[in-house]
Order: structure tokens, then sequence, then C-alpha cells
């Protein structure tokens, strides 16, 4: 993993020569910190003949809790909704 700042974002490359090797750097930086920038195009997953290179960017942990806190929110919303579809009448399920 090679770090550097650019434009008050910390950035890392990782660069790995097969897939798994790929996965368990994307999973190290993941654990420090780090997202995928699918945004830029410096960053942006490639293969460069046997060579996989993928840039993540360091998170802010305000935006990850914020995200944590909205996920939960949608995933509780769709628990209401299903709770709600369950109770609608109708023809019973055979065997019940």
């Amino acid at each position: 993993m090679q770090e550097k700042n650019t434009v008050g974002q910390k950035t890392t490359v990782i660069q790995a020569y097969d897939l798994v090797g790929l996965l368990q750097e994307v999973q190290k930086a993941t654990l420090e910190g780090y997202r995928i920038d699918l945004q830029s195009t410096e960053n942006f997953p490639r293969q460069i003949g046997t060579a996989y290179l993928l840039g993540m960017v360091k998170v802010d942990v305000e935006e990850v809790k914020g995200v944590q806190q909205e996920g939960a929110v949608e995933a509780s919303e769709e628990i209401v909704e299903v709770e709600k579809v369950g109770k609608q009448r109708g023809r019973q399920a055979k065997g019940t």
C-alpha cells in the first residue's frame, strides 16, 4: 500500500499480482478506514498486465457513523413494511 495526501484527502494505492492478494489488501485497508473510490479516474480499479491496481480514500469517522445510522433507519423501515404486508388478508397457504 502506498499512501499519499491529495487535496484534503488521504488516499492509498493497492497493488497486487493476484486476486486473493488484492482482496486481502482491500480488506486490511477497509479496516483501517479506507473506502474504494469509484468517482475519480486515477483511483478507479484497473488491471495492467498481471498487476491489479486500486485506489482507496480515507473515510471520515463521522461520515461512516452517518451512513451506518441511515442504513439502520432504512432497515427498520423495511421491517415495518414487511410486517404490514404479512398482516394483509387473503387466501391462507396450504397446510395451515
